[in-house]
């Protein structure tokens, strides 16, 4: 009878980075560095985690054939292929040097971050279940998501979009594209849209009238000379500093809790209906009054670099100038009591020459320190009685 003698053999997978493959001994996947795991280890793992180590050539991945979950991120990839990798449908890997990347395989992936690359190129058209995508910070070009129907968040922010078409991602409810070329962008067909920024780009115009779920805008530093937001009543943040805003209608706008509209060139601004404000910047315009009484939630005001009025919430109304958010220099402040005080003004309090004619016909012409009467000065009552001299603290000092 003749014997013979069956022999075993264990297949197998390469991996040539030392790192990588300390990685899955770390992770109880091999034992030993010697450029190779057994395939049968690795072959069968849903989820893995190799973030920030150090990694440079992930050759091997392709074994892995059950992966659905794969994070590489903080890493020092040049190059990744996951062709093979069918069942992915989590797949992260920010923070690399990896030039192009094609997913167009994977159709189960359903949340691909690749920011801060190099992408030149980034092929998505056959993720039709893809619900996130985060690709900022690359070199793109140009961006196809037209087949990413099921596309909820994306964001595509510095990059080199000249334009960008999301008229089939009717799911969107977070885009991102801030810091592009753009010129324009089409918005009507995203109905669900909540979050929107396209901040430093080159928007003359932008139309939003569709979108009335938005509650978050950020069109700041572009070339808008109008915004029409009165189908958007939802608004709770609005960012539109750095345009050339010549008007600015927030009446439907009940809802607003943040205003930036600083830098832009606006002559007037009325908030009585946005009574829920808490922060308003609208400095560096050329506003010559604004009435905040209603705001009296407000918590953030900077009204600098305008020249004008200022009405608070408990009645007193400024005339005069203002310096970093703060009465200062020459100004009148009319008191809800009917007090009154024509002077000077430094850091929100009566500082240097002024004059303060109470309402029960008392008068003071003099200096005046940390809103208080300090220096030479005149108190004249109205009994006719008058004080003349030297003043500290509001109190006059006898001779």
């Amino acid at each position: 009878m003749l014997f013979i003698p069956i022999l075993g053999f264990s297949q197998y997978t390469a991996i040539p980075d030392n790192n990588f493959e300390q990685a899955l001994i770390d992770l109880g996947y091999d034992d030993v560095t010697d450029g190779k795991v057994l395939t049968a280890n690795v072959s069968s793992i849903k989820s893995l985690d190799i973030s920030n180590e150090n990694i440079s050539d992930l050759t091997g991945i392709e074994t892995f054939t059950d992966l659905t979950y794969l994070n590489c991120g903080i890493n020092q990839l040049t190059s990744l292929d996951v062709s093979n990798n069918t069942a992915l449908t989590h797949l992260a890997f920010d923070f690399n040097d990896i030039t192009s990347l094609d997913v167009g395989k994977n159709y189960a992936l359903n949340f691909l971050e690749c920011s801060f690359n190099k992408l030149t190129r980034l092929n998505v058209i056959g993720c039709t279940v893809l619900n996130k995508l985060h690709c900022s910070s690359n070199q793109l070009t140009s961006l196809d998501v037209s087949q990413n129907t099921a596309l909820e968040d994306l964001s595509c922010a510095e990059n080199q979009l000249t334009s960008l078409n999301v008229s089939n991602n009717t799911a969107l409810t977070f885009l991102s594209c801030a810091e592009n070329q753009l010129t324009s962008l089409d918005l009507s067909n995203n109905l669900a849209l909540n979050n929107f920024n396209c901040g430093r780009n080159q928007f003359t115009s932008l139309d939003v009238s569709n979108n009335t779920a938005l509650m978050y805008l950020w069109c700041y530093t572009n070339q808008l000379s109008s915004l029409d937001l009165s189908k958007n009543t939802a608004l709770a943040y609005l960012y539109c500093y750095n345009n050339q805003l010549t008007s600015l209608d927030l009446s439907q706008n009940t809802a607003l809790v943040e205003l930036h509209c600083d830098k832009n060139k606006l002559t007037s601004l009325d908030v009585n209906k946005n009574t829920a404000l808490i922060a308003l910047d609208c400095s560096g315009n050329k506003i010559t009054g604004i009435d905040v009484t209603n705001n009296e939630s407000l918590e953030i005001l900077n009204v600098s670099s305008n020249q004008g009025s200022m009405t608070y919430v408990n009645g007193d109304k400024y005339i005069g100038e203002f310096k970093n958010d703060k009465k200062h220099g020459q100004g009148t402040m009319t008191y809800v009591n009917g007090d009154k005080f024509v002077g000077e003004w430094l850091n929100d309090k009566k500082h240097g020459q002024g004059t303060m004619t109470y309402v029960n016909g008392d008068k003071f012409v003099g200096e005046w320190l940390n809103d208080k009467k300090n220096g030479q000065g005149t108190m004249t009552f109205s009994d006719g009685t008058i004080q003349k001299g030297l003043f500290k603290n509001n109190k006059f000092k006898e001779n």
